[in-house]
């Protein structure tokens, strides 16, 4: 396989250079009337907008994509997973590449299979060998972790590296710059791996990286709470400490989070067993480990970056921060109790809702 680098960034604090200008200060976004879609389905992953206003959505609980027209309110199945031709192997991870093409990124991370027109129409290989799932914005960079065999990429070693390269363009290995190391769980909890009993991990928040679509790289830090910004020219642009409200955690206040990240009943032995285990937790971040889920830390239409807030019970409201690409928060989205910003446009919001009995349905909300 050829090597595909052109440009290389290790996000590192002494591998790129500062911003000489941060951006402008973006507005609170201003979101219209929302369309509500009367399909129900069982586990709502992503959306995709085309360009002809037709909707692609990624349904992991039917382990299929479907179609609906935001006219009429049609839906049909597009693609189901399989080992088939026509089938996809793995929705685990799909990704969007330029215009209305899509990639399922195969089992094992090494390669994708190209989607469109609701066709599966090709598989590739994944540029590198990689850690974990990938990412690619619109204008052909990929972010990803090096393998530890991949040491010209910058793999091996307990430094954690994440690489954005451009494909397409071939050239020869790059030195690689140590990046910083990068811890998986949040200071804000006593619970660390290898204890026994093993820890409930609900109440941890770590690092998210992000592509957005136009080539900026978004990373979110939970303490301090912040977000640093590269764009694509190598440039950072780095927001201060972001205030939040201090909650401190009782006995009572994590049975309730259980109860709405869970599912459980408040009372009974599993319950019970997942309180007292969590007794380490004396504080809450600013988002718990939920946000690694779909629709925790993503990208609005206008670029500026959405992060879901800690939710205390199962009756609070659902809060989005909107951070802007100069790391200060323009604003906050409310929504109703378990909804969830799932996916963007160009011009919406794509909102899950679910009813008593857990059923998904989506809705469509304008931005201004």
């Amino acid at each position: 396989m050829p090597i595909i680098l052109a440009l290389l960034l290790v996000l590192a604090l002494a591998a790129c250079s500062e911003g000489p200008e941060d951006p402008e200060p973006a507005g609170a976004l201003e979101l219209s009337e929302a369309t509500d879609f009367d399909h129900a389905f069982w586990s709502i992953e992503d959306v995709w907008e085309l360009a002809d206003g037709t909707l692609l959505v990624l349904d992991r609980g039917e382990g299929a994509l479907f179609s609906l027209d935001p006219e009429s309110g049609e839906v049909a199945e597009v693609l189901q997973d399989g080992e088939g031709p026509q089938e996809v192997r793995s929705f685990g991870n799909v990704i969007r590449l330029a215009g209305d093409t899509l990639a399922a990124v195969m089992p094992g991370n090494a390669a994708y299979q190209l989607i469109s027109g609701g066709k599966i129409v090709g598989q590739r290989s994944v540029p590198l060998d990689i850690l974990g799932p990938p990412q690619r914005d619109t204008l052909g960079h990929w972010l990803v972790t090096p393998s530890a065999g991949d040491a010209a990429a910058g793999g091996g070693g307990s430094v954690r590296h994440l690489v954005r390269f451009m494909e397409g363009e071939e050239g020869t290995p790059p030195d690689t710059v140590r990046s910083r190391e990068v811890e998986a769980s949040s200071p804000f909890t006593a619970l660390r791996r290898g204890e026994d009993p093993p820890p409930v991990r609900d109440f941890d928040a770590r690092m998210h990286e992000r592509l957005a679509p136009d080539g900026w790289v978004a990373i979110l830090h939970p303490d301090p709470y912040r977000v640093e910004w590269l764009d694509p020219d190598g440039q950072w642009h780095r927001g201060g400490q972001l205030s939040f409200e201090a909650v401190s955690v009782d006995a009572a206040l994590r049975r309730d989070i259980l109860e709405r990240l869970r599912g459980l009943p408040r009372e009974g032995e599993q319950m019970d067993h997942l309180v007292e285990n969590s007794d380490g937790v004396t504080e809450l971040p600013p988002y718990l480990r939920e946000a690694n889920d779909p629709g925790g830390v993503l990208f609005a239409p206008d670029g500026q970056l959405l992060v879901l807030r800690t939710q205390l019970g199962v009756s609070d409201s659902t809060r989005y921060d909107v951070l802007a690409r100069n790391g200060t928060r323009s604003g906050q989205i409310r929504l109703g109790p378990g909804e969830r910003i799932i996916a963007s446009s160009p011009d919406a919001l794509y909102v899950v809702v679910r009813d008593e009995v857990d059923l998904q349905y989506l809705r469509r909300i304008p931005v201004n």
